[in-house]
C-alpha cells in the first residue's frame, strides 16, 4: 500500500492499482526489455485492465536501471497527423522540418542519430513505448518498423482487445519472436485481494458489491472505491468498511465511460439509455435505424448480444455502464423511456417478465393494479430482492391500506432487513382487519418472528402464538402455531419445554405442514439437549431456508464437527450476500466464529465474529451482539490481547440485560477477560455459575463447554459431573471433554494423552495441544518428550493461541506461591490497591495485606515494584 487516501483508503498513484497483483506479467515484460534480438512486445487487454500503467511501470524500472526510452501516446485525434504520436522521439531542432512534411526516411535518420548519440546498443536498446497502438497513424507505424529492424530500438506497445490495428502495424504484429502478453480483468479472488490491500478490513457486502460492479476491471474498481468512499456510500464502522448505500463511481470514471456514449449518434445514445434502465431487452423488438444504432453500440464496446440463438438479447457490456448512464438521466427522461418500453415490449413478453414490467410501469409514474403489485412483491421476496418487495408492497398499500397479503409480504421483508419494530407494526395492523384464516395464521407467524428474533422478546412471541392457538381450530394452522411456540421456547434457552411441545405433534404431519420451520427447530432442540447424533443425521434439503443451514452449523459444532460447521457457516455467509438477510448473515458469521474458537483458531474467530458484530450492531440485533462479544473477548484473551478482550467484554457488559440464545455461554468471554486481568478466581466462579445455569436450562453441551473452560482456566475438573453428562449425550466432543476431566483429576499421563487423541480425531487442535501438554507434564522420560512433541505439532495449527493449560504451572520462584498468593500478587502488580483487590476477590483488606506479606517473604522482595520482575503484564 501507499499513501492513505480518502478516509483511510490507500490510493497511492493511479498506476499502483493497475499493476497490483501483476508481478508475473511485469517480470515477463522486464525480461523482454533488452533481450537478445530486441523482440517487439505487444500487450493487449480491454479498457481499464491496466495495460498503460503496467507498461509504464516496467519502462520506468528499465530507465532506473540505466536504460533509455520514451513513452508515446497514440490517439484518434492524432491519426490524421503523420508522426503526430511520435513527436517525443523527434529531436527539437528537427521539429520544424518534420512539420513541413519531411519524408519517412529523413525522420528515420533524425531519430536514429539521436538514439545512437544517447548510447543505445543492441544489448541496451532504446525502448519506445506506444500506448494505444490501434490509434497509430500509418506513417508512424512504418517508421517504427524501420527503427526496430535497422536500429538499436525495441518496441513495447499496448492495444485494446477487439480494436482493429492499422494496416501499417501488420509487420510489427507478425515480426519473428514477438512477445505477446494478454492482460485480463482480475478474477474474484484477486479482486478481493486488491480490496484488502487498498482498504484493509471490509465486510463481505462491500467486497461483493465492488466485485459485481467492477468485474475485476482495475480502473473501474479503483474509481468505485474512491467515489463510494468520498460519497459516504462505503464508510468505516468499528475499523471495518461497510456498505451504507449502493456504490457510485467517481466523477472521473463517469466522464471516462460517458465519452464512449457521447461520441455515438443520437439514436445509439437513446438505446444506451434504454438498456441502462431495462436491460436485457429482446433483439427482436428493434428495427430499422435502431439495428444500425445497436451495431454502433457494439462496435464502441458499450453493448453486447447475449441469450440464445433463438432468443437473442441485448445488454450493456459492463454493469458499471448501466450505473453511470442511469445516474445522468433525469427522472422525466427515465419515465419517458420506461413508458415506451412497457408499450413496445408487450409482443415479446416471456415468462418472468411480469415483475420487471410491473416495476417499469410503477417507475414510469403509472398505477399498476394492486394484484399485480402484490404478485410482483411475492416474486421479489422469492428472489430475495427485499428492497424491491418493500417498494412494491408500499405501492399496493397506498391503494389499499393494510391489504393483508401486501402487509404480510412487507412485514416479512422488513423482518429480513432487520427493521423489526416496523415489521411488528405492519403485521399487527394487518391482523386487525384480516378475515381470512390463512392470512391470519401467516400474519401471526410473521409477528411472533419479529418479537422473538428482532425484539428479543421470546415471551412476547410465545404470547402471540398462544393467543392465536386459543382461537384456532384443529388443523394445519394449529400445527404451524405449535411449531412456532416450540421455536420460541427452543431459541430462548428452554429446550426441554420445546421438546415437550414438539412431542405432542405428529412428526409426519408437522413436516408436511411446516417442514421449513419444524426441521430446524427440532434439530436445534436436539443439539442443545445433547442428542447431537439425531440432530445431524438428516441432510439439510438443498432448497431449505437459510435458518436450517444456520441451525445445522450449530448442531455440527455441538457434535464436534467444528471444521464442517465453520465451512458451512462461511459458505452460508457468502450465499446471503446482497440479500439483506441480516439475521442469517449475523448467525452465519457468528456460528463460523464460534466454531473457530472451539477449534482453537482465535484469529479466524476474530474475523468471523467481528463480521457478525458489525451486522448485528447495524441491524440492532442485540441478542446477537451479546453472544458475539463473548466470542470476541475469548478470542482476544487467548491471543494474549488484554485490551481487545476488555473492549469486547465492555460490549457484553452493556448487554447483560439481553435475553437471546445461549445466554450461559456468554460467561466464556467474560471469564477469559477476567483471567487476563489476573482475576482468576472471578473467572472460574463465572464459569461454574454459568454451567449451573445451562444445566437448569437443559443445555447439556453448553454445560460441558463451560465446565471444560473452567478446567482450562485452572479450575477443578468436575470429572464426575462431566462423566454423567457424557453418559447422557451422543456428542464425541462431550465424551472427549469428560475424558480430559477424568484424566486431569487422576493426573494420569496416559489418560491425558488419550484425551488428546480424542480431541485430535475431531480436529480440535488447541484442546489436543493442551491435553498433550498436560500429559507431558504428568509423564516422564521419552514418553513425556513424545507427548510434548505432539502438543507442539497441534499448537502449530492454533494461530498463536496462549492458554494456561499450554503453559502449565509456573516454575522457579513463583512455584513457591499458592494459587491465591499468585493471584493477589498479579493484581498488585497491575496497580490495584489492597482494598480494590479485596473487593474483586471478596476478601478483607487485612487478608489481602497478609497474603502480600507472605509473597514478599517467599520471593525475597519488599515492595510491588520488585514484584513486577516476576509477573508479565497481561
Amino acid at each position: 500500500m501507499t499513501a492513505a487516501g480518502t478516509d483511510g483508503v490507500a490510493t497511492g498513484g493511479a498506476g499502483t492499482w493497475s499493476f497490483m497483483l501483476r508481478e508475473q506479467e511485469a517480470a515477463e515484460l522486464s525480461a523482454a526489455l533488452g533481450a537478445p534480438g530486441r523482440p517487439t512486445v505487444l500487450v493487449a487487454g480491454e479498457a481499464g485492465v491496466g495495460k498503460s500503467r503496467l507498461t509504464e511501470h516496467v519502462l520506468d524500472r528499465y530507465l532506473a536501471a540505466g536504460g533509455r526510452g520514451r513513452r508515446c501516446v497514440a490517439s484518434s485525434a492524432l491519426q490524421e497527423v503523420p508522426f503526430g504520436a511520435l513527436v517525443g522521439l523527434i529531436p527539437a531542432h528537427h521539429m520544424a522540418a518534420v512539420a513541413a512534411g519531411t519524408q519517412q526516411l529523413s525522420v528515420f535518420a533524425m531519430v536514429v542519430e539521436d538514439v545512437l548519440a544517447g548510447g543505445a546498443t543492441d544489448d541496451r536498446p532504446f525502448v519506445v513505448l506506444i500506448d494505444d497502438l490501434h490509434h497509430l497513424d500509418d506513417p508512424s507505424c512504418g517508421l517504427l518498423v524501420q527503427l526496430t529492424a535497422n536500429a538499436p530500438v525495441q518496441l513495447v506497445a499496448t492495444y485494446r482487445t477487439g480494436e482493429p490495428l492499422p494496416d501499417g502495424a501488420l509487420p510489427l504484429w507478425t515480426a519473428e519472436g514477438t512477445v505477446r502478453v494478454q492482460l485480463t480483468a482480475f478474477g474474484r479472488e484477486d479482486t478481493e485481494e486488491v480490496i484488502r490491500r487498498t482498504m484493509g478490513d471490509a465486510t463481505p457486502e462491500v467486497r461483493d458489491a465492488l466485485w459485481q460492479h467492477s468485474r475485476g476491471n482495475a480502473l473501474y474498481l479503483r474509481e468505485l472505491i474512491v467515489g463510494s468512499v468520498a460519497a459516504g456510500r462505503i464508510a468505516l464502522h468499528a475499523g471495518t468498511w461497510v456498505l451504507q448505500q449502493p456504490l457510485v463511481g467517481s466523477t472521473h470514471l463517469s466522464e471516462y465511460l460517458l465519452q464512449s456514449v457521447r461520441r455515438l449518434p443520437p439514436v445509439a445514445r437513446r438505446l444506451a439509455d434504454t438498456l441502462a434502465l431495462c436491460q436485457p431487452l429482446p433483439l427482436a423488438m428493434f428495427h430499422g435505424a435502431e439495428l444500425g444504432a445497436l451495431e454502433a453500440l457494439t462496435m464502441a464496446g458499450v453493448a453486447v448480444t447475449t441469450g440464445t440463438p433463438l432468443t437473442p438479447e441485448v445488454r450493456l457490456s459492463h454493469p458499471i455502464y448501466a450505473d453511470v448512464i442511469r445516474h445522468q438521466l433525469t427522472q422525466v427522461a427515465q419515465r419517458a423511456i420506461l413508458a415506451e418500453v412497457v408499450d413496445r415490449i408487450q409482443p415479446y413478453r416471456t415468462v418472468g417478465d411480469d415483475v420487471r414490467m410491473t416495476v417499469w410501469h410503477l417507475d414510469a409514474g403509472g398505477a399498476p393494479p394492486v394484484d399485480e403489485l402484490v404478485k410482483a412483491a411475492r416474486a421479489a421476496m422469492a428472489g430475495r430482492d427485499l428492497l424491491l418487495a418493500v417498494r412494491l408492497t408500499r405501492a399496493a398499500q397506498a391503494a389499499v391500506p393494510n391489504h393483508p397479503t401486501a402487509s404480510l409480504v412487507l412485514s416479512d421483508a422488513l423482518y429480513e432487513m432487520g427493521e423489526f419494530e416496523a415489521a411488528a407494526v405492519e403485521a399487527t395492523a394487518a391482523l386487525s382487519v384480516a378475515t381470512d384464516p390463512d392470512d391470519q395464521g401467516l400474519l401471526v407467524a410473521s409477528l411472533y418472528r419479529a418479537y422473538l428474533w428482532g425484539l428479543d422478546d421470546a415471551d412476547g412471541a410465545k404470547a402471540v402464538v398462544d393467543f392465536a392457538l386459543a382461537v384456532t381450530p384443529p388443523g394445519p394452522a394449529q400445527t404451524q402455531l405449535e411449531v412456532a411456540a416450540a421455536n420460541a421456547l427452543s431459541f430462548s434457552d428452554r429446550p426441554m419445554e420445546a421438546m415437550e411441545r414438539l412431542a405432542r405433534l405428529d412428526r409426519s404431519v408437522a413436516e408436511t405442514v411446516d417442514g421449513s420451520l419444524f426441521a430446524p427447530v427440532r434439530e436445534a432442540t436436539l443439539a442443545q439437549l445433547g442428542r447431537t447424533d439425531e440432530a445431524v443425521a438428516v441432510p439439510v434439503p438443498e432448497d431449505a431456508h437459510a435458518l436450517h443451514t444456520v441451525v445445522r452449523t450449530y448442531a455440527l459444532a455441538e457434535h464436534g464437527q467444528v471444521d464442517d460447521a465453520a465451512e458451512v457457516a462461511q459458505q452460508l455467509r457468502t450465499d446471503v450476500l446482497g440479500l439483506a438477510l441480516t439475521l442469517d448473515q449475523m448467525w452465519a458469521a457468528l456460528n463460523a466464529g464460534r466454531a473457530h474458537l472451539i477449534a482453537g483458531r482465535p484469529r479466524s474467530a476474530l474475523v468471523w465474529a467481528g463480521d457478525a458484530l458489525i451486522v448485528a450492531e447495524r441491524a440492532g440485533l442485540v441478542a446477537g451482539q451479546a453472544l458475539t462479544a463473548s466470542v470476541l473477548a475469548a478470542a482476544h484473551a487467548q491471543l494474549g490481547d488484554r485490551e481487545g478482550a476488555e473492549a469486547a467484554d465492555g460490549i457484553a457488559e452493556r448487554l447483560q440485560h439481553v435475553k437471546g440464545f445461549l445466554r450461559a455461554e456468554r460467561a466464556v468471554g467474560r471469564a477469559w477477560t477476567a483471567f487476563v486481568r489476573h482475576e482468576e478466581s472471578t473467572a472460574r466462579a463465572l464459569l461454574v455459575e454459568a454451567a449451573d445455569g445451562a444445566a437448569a436450562a437443559g443445555q447439556l453441551v453448553s454445560e460441558t463447554f463451560l465446565l471444560h473452560e473452567h478446567l482450562r482456566l485452572g479450575g477443578a475438573p468436575h470429572a464426575d459431573r462431566l462423566a454423567g453428562l457424557a453418559a447422557r449425550s451422543a456428542s464425541p466432543l462431550v465424551r472427549a471433554r469428560a475424558l480430559l476431566a477424568e484424566a486431569t483429576e487422576a493426573a494420569d499421563s496416559t489418560a491425558l494423552a488419550a484425551a488428546g487423541e480424542a480431541f485430535a480425531e475431531l480436529g480440535l487442535h488447541l484442546y489436543a495441544a493442551e491435553a498433550f501438554a498436560a500429559a507431558a507434564r504428568a509423564g516422564k522420560g521419552r514418553v513425556a518428550t513424545g507427548h510434548r512433541t505432539r502438543s507442539e505439532d497441534h499448537r502449530a495449527h492454533c494461530e498463536g493461541a496462549v492458554t494456561p493449560l499450554l503453559e502449565g504451572a509456573p516454575d522457579g520462584p513463583l512455584a513457591l506461591l499458592s494459587r491465591r498468593e499468585r493471584e493477589i500478587a498479579a493484581l498488585a502488580v497491575d496497580g490495584l490497591s489492597a482494598r480494590e483487590i479485596g473487593e474483586k476477590l471478596f476478601l478483607s483488606v487485612r487478608t489481602v495485606e497478609n497474603h502480600l506479606h507472605r509473597v514478599y517473604v517467599k520471593l525475597g522482595t519488599t515492595n510491588r515494584k520488585e514484584l513486577a520482575r516476576y509477573f508479565a503484564v497481561r
